[in-house]
C-alpha cells in the first residue's frame, strides 16, 4: 500500500471532513495505513478509532453535518486551530468509539460540538463546550430526554411570564409537566432521571425536607449550568 496514499493529516479540518465522510470501506483502508505507518503522531490517532470503524454511520453523519454547516457559513473555516476545538473534537470522536451512543446521547453531544465549532462561538464558549462535553457523557439518554422536557417548561414559563403558577402547581405538577412532555409518560422514569439531574448540578434539588417545594422556579429548576447545558444540546438538533 502506498503509504502517502492511506495518511491523512488529522491536524487538517479539511481532511477530516473528507475522512468522515468516506464510506466504510475507505475509512478502513486509511486505518490500516495510520496503523501501518512509522510516523508516530498517526498512531494515537488510530489506537482511538480503529474500534469506531464498526460505527461508520455515526462518523459519515457527523462528517456530512460539518460540511453542510460549513458550507452554509455557520461553523468556523477553520474548526480545528485552537487547542480546545482540537479537544472538543477528540472528546466527540472518543464519545462515537467508547460509548457507542443511541441517537439521543449522540444528537446531544453532537450539538454541543457544533456550537462550539460554530461562527458565533467565543474562547469562552470553546472552553465551556468541553466542560459541558464531560458532563454530557454522564447522561443516559432518559435523562436527556427529561432535560429537554425541563428546559420546555422553561420556555413556556418565559414566554407566558408564569413562575407564579408553576410555584402553585408544585413539585407534583413539575413532575406531571415533565413526565408528559418527555414522551415516555412514565412517572418513575422521570424521578429517576431528576435526581441525576440534581446530583450532577443541573437542576436544583426540592426546597423541604418533605420533598416539596423548589427552588428556580422561574427556570423551571434548571441551575445555571443547567441552562448553558440545554442551550448547547439543542442548538444543533
Amino acid at each position: 500500500m502506498d503509504d502517502n496514499k492511506a495518511i491523512i493529516d488529522l491536524r487538517s479540518s479539511k481532511n477530516i471532513i473528507e475522512f468522515l465522510k468516506a464510506p466504510t470501506l475507505k475509512i478502513s483502508e486509511l486505518l490500516t495505513g495510520l496503523i501501518a505507518s512509522d510516523k508516530s503522531e498517526y498512531k494515537l490517532s488510530a489506537g482511538h478509532l480503529v474500534q469506531a470503524a464498526i460505527k461508520c454511520n455515526l462518523y459519515e453523519q457527523l462528517g456530512r453535518e460539518i460540511k453542510h454547516y460549513r458550507d452554509k457559513g455557520k461553523i468556523k473555516e477553520d474548526f480545528f486551530s485552537t487547542d480546545k476545538q482540537r479537544a472538543t473534537l477528540r472528546e466527540m470522536l472518543e464519545f462515537i468509539d467508547k460509548d457507542s451512543p443511541d441517537e439521543d446521547r449522540f444528537k446531544a453531544m453532537k450539538s454541543i460540538f457544533l456550537r462550539a465549532i460554530s461562527t458565533e462561538a467565543t474562547a469562552e464558549d470553546e472552553a465551556l463546550a468541553y466542560e459541558l462535553m464531560q458532563i454530557g457523557k454522564k447522561l443516559e439518554s432518559n435523562d436527556i430526554i427529561v432535560l429537554k422536557a425541563i428546559y420546555l417548561l422553561y420556555k413556556k414559563i418565559e414566554a407566558e411570564n408564569s413562575p407564579a403558577k408553576v410555584a402553585n402547581d408544585g413539585v407534583q405538577g413539575w413532575v406531571t409537566y415533565v413526565t408528559k412532555n418527555s414522551g415516555h409518560n412514565v412517572k418513575e422514569l422521570t424521578l429517576l432521571s431528576e435526581q441525576r439531574l440534581t446530583d450532577l448540578k443541573i437542576i436544583s434539588g426540592r426546597k423541604y425536607p418533605d420533598g416539596s417545594g423548589m427552588y428556580n422556579v422561574e427556570t423551571a429548576r434548571l441551575t445555571p449550568l443547567g441552562l448553558k447545558l440545554c442551550e448547547f444540546i439543542t442548538a444543533y438538533q
